[in-house]
């Protein structure tokens, strides 16, 4: 029948004095009618499970004297409170179903494919006069000969010239930018790689490339390299998407493979060896993924970026391949939506026409109207390469092809060199 405080007393001079022969526990002895010795023996017998720190409070002893249903009952109460607390403050932060897949998209755009995060400056009132360019290049065929004779002197196309264009489209565009617009402000540039930069030996290239798949490789990764160097030069900040071709394949006369398609291309390796070289620059960020697709945000505004020889097919007459690929492109968002992958434009290549549109982009391609499209019958296209900015709301606009106008001015071979090694 001891009362709480009681025990506590008995406790403290216990283990401050060790000794119960003290005027305290006389009086406390007296006071419930027992033997200082009764004392001794059971502080002696529970010593060791209630023995309390030094700098312990006397609610720690007490608590250690409570039975094991109330301890656990106190530590369930204090679980509770705290989940209680996280759930109010997770639901502060996400308002809506849409809001909880962006954050699904963030964390796995910034988990996966470290997208850099100066890309997403939407309804910023401070951006307003600040925008994101971007240069779509596609479809260089690195290796590839245009037989002028065969096109009537009109039209002509090799390495030499396929340098010189890609190098020519990007100074053209930092010259958009920087001196044409120059009232505006850019945080960094984005630059999407369309695939099919190399020719690789389909069908009866093999017969006609002025290069070897290897060397196409080689080539194509100086060049890519020398863009970004540029790029970076006049805008701080890079973001490189890249994706893979048809004509990167490893057999050029089988089709292009659909079980892992990137581990079978040879542009996997000059993405590899790119993003190898500025693996340790903080200002430039090469992003590829093992599927034939990216999908990432500029300021809100998601795109998906693919080559576009899968589910493509052209058309004729005056819709042109406009109309089926814009009936392609909706199959597409169906089955993204349906994954939550969904995007807002799909950005392709293949095709070699500049298009853009809010939901579609073509990509022009730097190689010219060539023998195939000439026996094909299609609409021709000029050489060049497509480009346009997305302002803090997300919008695409300012969008313009870069034409190349002069592909007789080649570069002088000797001042070529190959940066990688």
């Amino acid at each position: 029948q001891m009362t709480t405080n009681d025990k506590i007393e008995f406790l403290n001079i216990f283990h401050t004095s060790k000794t119960v022969r003290s005027e305290t526990v006389i009086a406390l002895c007296e006071k419930y009618n027992i033997k200082p010795r009764t004392v001794y023996d059971w502080v002696q017998a529970f010593s060791d499970e209630i023995t309390p720190e030094p700098e312990q409070e006397p609610e720690t002893i007490l608590e250690k004297v409570m039975s094991k249903e109330t301890r656990t009952l106190n530590r369930l109460t204090d679980e509770n409170k705290q989940l209680k607390k996280a759930l109010e403050d997770a639901k502060k932060h996400i308002y809506s179903a849409s809001d909880y897949k962006d954050l699904i998209y963030g964390c796995k755009a910034e988990g996966f494919n470290t997208i850099p995060t100066w890309l997403n400056n939407k309804n910023d009132a401070s951006k307003t006069n600040k925008l994101v360019p971007v240069l779509f290049l596609t479809d260089i065929h690195l290796g590839e000969v245009v037989n002028a004779r065969d096109m009537g002197f009109t039209e002509e196309y090799n390495t030499e010239v396929a340098i010189n264009s890609v190098n020519r489209v990007t100074e053209d565009f930092i010259d958009i930018c920087k001196n044409k617009m120059s009232n505006y402000t850019y945080d960094g540039v984005v630059l999407m790689l369309g695939g099919d930069g190399i020719t690789g030996n389909l069908h009866d290239l093999a017969e006609t490339n002025d290069s070897t798949p290897t060397r196409q490789v080689i080539d194509l990764t100086s060049l890519y390299i020398q863009q970004i160097r540029k790029l970076e030069e006049h805008f701080g900040k890079v973001a490189v998407f890249g994706v893979t071709g048809n004509h990167g394949r490893f057999d050029g006369h089988n089709y292009t493979k659909t079980k892992r398609r990137s581990e079978n291309s040879l542009e996997t390796i000059v993405y590899d060896n790119t993003g190898s070289f500025f693996k340790n620059n903080p200002n430039v960020n090469v992003i590829t993924d093992e599927s034939d697709e990216i999908l990432f945000g500029i300021n809100g505004r998601k795109f998906l970026l693919t080559h576009g020889d899968r589910g493509m097919r052209g058309g004729n007459g005056v819709g042109g391949i406009i109309v089926p690929i814009k009936r392609a492109r909706a199959k597409m968002l169906q089955s993204a939506v349906a994954m939550r992958k969904e995007f807002h434009t799909l950005v392709i290549g293949h095709f070699h026409q500049h298009f853009i549109s809010d939901d579609l982009i073509i990509g022009a391609s730097t190689k010219p109207f060539d023998e195939y499209c000439k026996s094909m019958g299609f609409e021709y296209n000029s050489a060049g390469a497509t480009s346009f900015f997305v302002n803090s709301h997300g919008d695409i606009i300012f969008s313009t092809k870069l034409i190349i106008r002069d592909e007789n001015k080649k570069i002088d071979v000797k001042k070529k060199t190959i940066e990688l090694f």
